[in-house]
């Protein structure tokens, strides 16, 4: 039989591959709901490194607070030659009202506190304060830090002298003791990071140090402690 084809004309005979054809409906679905659970289950990864990462660096950074603090009560009572004078806070601090005002001196340096106050970031507020006292041989908190009496006033000051602040943004003093037997002195340092409504917190009750726990759940990352207890004793005679 004969085809007849007009000029300049091809005719092309074409079949298709089996192996060639596209992606069905059914399979292109399929292959995005792999691709959006492997996405979710990344996203999920990262977000969990991250908050490990921000528990990890609070932790750190509260450790280092308290081990700072410590240093430097115990260094001062170890080589300064002096009795250490310890002021309690007036009024002991709840689960969510902080304290009244407390002091320890030793010599001329003072560490004005107050406890279970969370720093915030206003260059007004304070939570435990370092100066140098002048000439003063009785143990009080610094008078520019107290703006009255009342057991709720905070560590306030505008322009305080030759201080400085020893928490960061955001922490907290939960415990500040100093025992002293048989020549031996015993410091407690208890510190939080965090907010109200992250911590659990019972304050100290006489030789009962205070216990606080993080809530858990959701801001976890957010919650941080450190406790550190020393016991020493000067090396210089007093």
């Amino acid at each position: 039989m004969n085809i007849a084809r007009l000029p300049g004309s091809k005719l092309r005979l074409s079949r298709q591959n089996p192996t060639e054809a596209g992606f069905t409906i059914i399979e292109l679905m399929i292959a995005l709901s792999i691709l959006s659970l492997v996405l979710l289950l990344s996203t999920f990864g990262i977000v969990q490194i991250g908050k490990l990462y921000s528990k990890g660096m609070n932790q750190a950074n509260t450790q280092n607070a308290a081990r700072n603090i410590m240093n430097n009560i115990a260094s001062q009572i170890q080589l300064g030659g002096v009795i250490p004078q310890f002021m309690a806070p007036g009024t002991p601090a709840t689960a969510t009202t902080p304290s009244s005002v407390g002091a320890v001196c030793i010599g001329s340096k003072r560490y004005s506190f107050m406890v279970n106050h969370e720093l915030t970031k206003a260059p007004t507020d304070h939570a435990l304060w370092l100066d140098v006292m002048n000439g003063s041989s009785t143990c009080q908190p610094i008078t520019a830090l107290i703006t009255s009496v009342t057991p709720t006033d905070l560590l306030n000051t505008s322009s305080p002298n030759n201080g400085s602040e020893l928490l960061s943004t955001n922490m907290r003093l939960t415990d500040l003791n100093i025992a002293s037997a048989n020549g031996f002195y015993t410091i407690t340092v208890s510190l939080a990071y965090g907010d109200d409504d992250l911590i659990n917190y019972t304050p100290r009750s006489g030789v009962t140090p205070a216990v606080t726990t993080c809530k858990g759940g959701t801001g976890s990352e957010f919650c941080a402690l450190a406790t550190l207890t020393q016991t020493i004793a000067p090396r210089m005679a007093e």
